[in-house]
This record gives C-alpha cells, structure tokens and sequence, in this order.
C-alpha cells in the first residue's frame, strides 16, 4: 500500500458544484488534472511516486467522476475550460495554495 492520501469534498463558489477531490504527501504543491473523459483515478498508478515528492492535489472535474453535474446552459458556460479552471483556483486556494505546478493530459 503506498502513502495514504485524504478524500474531501470541496464546495465551490457555485453553489449547485462540488468537487470531489484528493490530497496527500508532502513537498511543493502539485495540481492534477484528468483528460477528457476520464476522472481523477486515472492518476492512481502515478499518485504513489509523486506523493514521495509533492503534496499532491487530485479531483474529478465538474461534470466528470464524483463531482457535481449540474445541467448545461444553453452557451455551456458553465462547463467552459474558464469555469473548470476557476473551480480548480477556488480549490487550491482554498487548501493554501496561492502558486502551485500543473500537470494534466
């Protein structure tokens, strides 16, 4: 079993959307973000090596995984890379991460 890592769920300033998310290790802050369609578990493989590294942060997108799915608005607004993004700035701010890395694919 490798280092333990903290399932939360975290609320964005959307109140309809909340973010399932996971923290662990320690180190400099590291964010990341799953391809489309996928979720948050298809980092699982890797989590181990970075949380030797990095305090690692992982979550489900809005709309993907276990987050929130709140429905479409006619200009998908609320699903635009700027909207998933914010929830992403809302999330890591709201851990004390004001600069972090980014990985994602």
């Amino acid at each position: 079993m490798g280092p333990a890592v903290e399932d939360f769920v975290f609320q964005t300033s959307d109140p309809a959307v909340e973010i399932r998310a996971r923290i662990g290790g320690h180190g400099p802050p590291l964010l990341l973000l799953h391809g489309n369609p996928l979720s948050q578990r298809s980092w699982d493989r890797m989590l181990p090596r970075l949380l030797e590294r990095f305090s690692v942060v992982t979550s489900d997108l809005r709309g993907y995984g276990e987050s929130s799915k709140p429905p479409g608005e006619a200009d998908h607004r609320n699903y635009s890379f700027r909207q998933m993004g914010t929830d992403q700035f809302e999330l890591m701010s709201h851990l004390g991460f004001e600069r972090f890395s980014l990985a994602g694919h």
